[in-house]
């Protein structure tokens, strides 16, 4: 990501497109081919990710950043917050809330349902997100049935594991997956990333990378989002 190339200028509009909270963001002139749904992590909204999605600087795209509903976490005693799903705990062997995963990669699957119905292709489409928004890209990824562009998984992990590869969609393999962990990751510990690498890669043949971010902790860094916007301008590149 070149540091002299402006951020592009987007139009922000409530909403996830479809009724839900969030925020989008089309390009000026509202032309785009490209769609990037990004998903937030625990705690977070829309808003913690919007200013990011500019510095991409990724032409004829839109971006797409619901906001979760917010649910009570048992994690955190029961106290509410936006969240994806339920979180029970933080190590690899913790219950799952496979009702949360599931129900918000339906509301992934319904927005980009709604854009293939006005005449975008599912293969300029990329799902990814940060932590829990990560989870859930990988777990729609994972089980898709139609053809993506390709996912982006940041401090995170595949949920529900133990489902694969029975669970794996008809269309997963041909999926581009880039993960993104921070080596001194204190909340989704970076082995956990590296174990969710390996049974991609190894176990389910998927096409994935995995870059460590030296250093990192639960969060994200310049570096990390150069390389993000690496990717995706290598799996949805520039034209209409």
């Amino acid at each position: 990501m070149a540091a002299s190339a402006a951020p592009i200028e987007l139009e922000h509009v409530s909403g996830d497109t479809l009724g839900g909270s969030g925020i989008t963001l089309v390009p000026k002139d509202g032309a785009y081919t490209n769609v990037v749904v990004w998903l937030h992590g625990l705690g977070d909204t829309a808003a913690g990710w919007a200013s990011t999605m500019p510095q991409l600087k990724l032409p004829h795209t839109k971006f797409i950043l619901p906001t979760a509903d917010t649910r009570p976490i048992t994690l955190n005693g029961g106290y509410e917050m936006p969240g994806w799903s339920d979180i029970f705990g933080l190590q690899e062997d913790s219950p799952e809330d496979a009702v949360g995963f599931n129900a918000s990669a339906d509301r992934v699957r319904a927005i980009l349902e709604a854009e293939k119905a006005k005449g975008k292709e599912s293969t300029r489409m990329v799902v990814g997100g940060f932590s829990q928004g990560g989870a859930v890209a990988l777990h729609f990824c994972l089980r898709a049935t139609e053809p993506l562009a390709g996912c982006v998984a940041c401090s995170t992990w595949i949920p529900l594991n133990k489902d694969y590869p029975t669970a794996l969609g008809s269309a997963s393999k041909d999926i581009p997956v880039a993960q993104f962990h921070g080596t001194r990751d204190e909340v989704v510990q970076f082995t956990w990333g590296q174990h969710s690498h390996t049974l991609m890669k190894e176990k389910l043949g998927m096409t994935t990378t995995f870059e460590a971010i030296t250093g990192m902790g639960h969060s994200s860094s310049n570096a990390e989002m150069e390389s993000v916007a690496d990717f995706l301008k290598r799996v949805l590149p520039d034209g209409q």
